[in-house]
């Protein structure tokens, strides 16, 4: 929205915005996790600004929704699965979903519904509403992609500092663990 109604390129706002965020996530994470996003977030940033103005494969908006959502779902979900984050309102889910009893793509959906909702204030409400859709297809996917398909993997870890593995493994990885 600022990038539209500045005419800035939007990867500078992407960059400038998240941040902060970055920081939180370093201090509440780790190091591994905030060189990650700050990737992640680079990347993001240079894409997006590189990539903006490349015509639509197709112009249907609804088409467009639905897979746009996916494509994105799956993108921020391997990136989530493997230790990373695109932006801020990821790093608040992660921290959050330790906390709340809500997955990740949830509350990414949730911080999305408001942002998304102020964007029918400066693009049209029809806009809104499509990237409601692509947003909730995203978070759907997202779950998927983070927790896998009824899928469970365990691992054996035997050590005498097994509250120090137990500890890291999940303040840094999210994980479950059981002694």
């Amino acid at each position: 929205m600022l990038s539209y109604i500045t005419g800035w390129k939007l990867g500078i706002f992407l960059f400038t915005l998240n941040l902060p965020f970055f920081f939180i996530g370093y201090k509440q994470i780790g190091k591994t996790f905030a060189l990650s996003t700050l990737y992640g977030i680079l990347v993001l940033s240079i894409t997006t600004t590189l990539l903006h103005h490349v015509p639509a494969f197709t112009q249907d908006i609804l088409l467009a929704s639905a897979f746009g959502g996916m494509i994105l779902g799956i993108g921020v979900g391997m990136v989530i699965r493997y230790g990373g984050s695109l932006d801020g309102t990821e790093i608040l889910a992660i921290l959050a979903s330790k906390k709340l009893p809500f997955s990740v793509g949830e509350i990414v959906m949730f911080f999305n519904l408001f942002i998304l909702g102020s964007a029918g204030f400066v693009f049209s409400w029809d806009r809104a509403m499509y990237s409601i859709i692509a947003y909730f297809v995203a978070y759907k996917t997202m779950d998927i992609v983070i927790a896998g398909l009824d899928e469970s993997k365990f691992v054996w870890i035997i050590s005498d500092e097994f509250n120090d593995i137990g500890d890291a493994i999940m303040n840094r990885l999210g994980r479950g663990v059981t002694f």
